[in-house]
């Protein structure tokens, strides 16, 4: 009965986990604000629901996972949507649609799309103004107030579904990278260890090993950094901020301290590798339990918060491992080692 329990209650977390995830939420949201979209732009008046196509397209471009992104992302596609359709309408006006002319409004609206206000979006400027040029060449005045109209139906669809439902704070994507940090920290850890503890036939093959598993770490503390800056971003204008403001604050200090101990567990292993020769004539037992102990806690603090005795069986480790530390490789590595938990169980971990 109990691991038919664990099954459902593992099935469960593991359909939390897909129900939270930013891809899948996104793409509902886009899905429904599409439709709504589609069906509004159906019902307005005169020609204008010709275009309707142009409408989903409208909530496409403000779809993103923060609303503070999705206001200034729409914002930004409409302007260069805008500016596209400008060039065409003056070329034509000067020259008609020709060669010549498409030419032109595709060189010029590139040149416009990278403008730095329009960071990201600056492609639309040449696209929009091919819109122009080729949907519109027979119906130019109705067709731009046709696109434009639906475009901007579509935007505000758009941003009000993403504001309304559920809008993302993006905690979930930073809780993931932080345990894919720790992950790393835990291999990197183990690795030191194994090299600490190892002989000097094996002591090549172990240094290899540190040096594969400290490799991993710049990699995944960008994703942590990523993670977190869409979080924060995520805050602005949220209207579930508030609400969830506590989780939120926990979140980001705990992935700030994991991004803090990740790079000090950088540090250790770079400047381990550094004095391998030295640590090989010096080591002590010592040593390599300090650093065991310290992949210890990390790994039983899965949520990321030690207790505080695994914090005092660790720092007695450090001590007694700085007690018999001689030359300046041992004791390097103890204050690293120091810094490495301090960081570990600062609000953290």
């Amino acid at each position: 009965m109990s691991e038919s329990t664990d099954v459902r209650a593992a099935k469960v977390a593991r359909v939390g986990r897909i129900a939270h995830h930013r891809l899948v939420g996104m793409s509902l949201k886009t899905a429904l604000a599409a439709g709504i979209a589609w069906q509004l732009g159906m019902i307005l008046p005169a020609y204008l629901p010709q275009y309707a196509f142009y409408a989903p397209l409208g909530a496409l471009t403000v779809m993103y996972s923060s609303l503070y992104d999705s206001a200034v992302e729409g914002l930004r596609v409409l302007a260069a949507v805008a500016t596209g359709v400008l060039v065409s309408l003056t070329l034509q006006l000067v020259a008609g649609p020709n060669a010549l002319s498409v030419a032109v409004a595709l060189g010029v609206g590139v040149l416009l799309g990278n403008l730095r206000k329009l960071a990201d979006q600056g492609s639309w400027v040449p696209l929009a103004a091919l819109f122009v040029f080729t949907a519109g060449q027979t119906h130019t005045t109705e067709y731009v107030v046709g696109y434009m109209s639906q475009l901007l139906l579509g935007a505000g669809v758009g941003l009000v579904v993403n504001s309304v439902v559920f809008p993302p704070l993006a905690l979930h994507e930073t809780e993931r990278a932080g345990r894919a940090v720790r992950r790393d920290i835990v291999r990197v850890l183990s690795a030191l260890s194994g090299l600490l503890e190892a002989d000097h036939a094996t002591a090549d093959e172990r240094a290899d090993d540190l040096s594969s598993a400290a490799a991993s770490l710049p990699e995944s503390r960008q994703r942590l950094r990523t993670a977190m800056s869409q979080a924060r971003r995520a805050g602005h204008g949220n209207p579930r901020r508030q609400r969830w403001q506590g989780s939120r604050s926990e979140v980001l200090a705990l992935a700030g301290a994991t991004e803090r101990c990740a790079g000090m567990t950088e540090d250790l292993a770079r400047e381990t590798l550094e004095e391998v020769p030295a640590l090989r004539r010096a080591m002590v037992p010592t040593l390599a339990q300090a650093v065991t102990s310290l992949r210890d806690l990390i790994v039983r603090s899965p949520a990321g918060v030690p207790s505080d005795a695994e914090v005092r069986r660790t720092d007695e480790a450090i001590d007694r491992a700085a007690s018999r530390a001689r030359s300046f490789p041992e004791q390097r590595t103890v204050a690293g080692l120091r810094r490495c938990l301090r960081a570990a169980s600062d609000r953290t971990m």
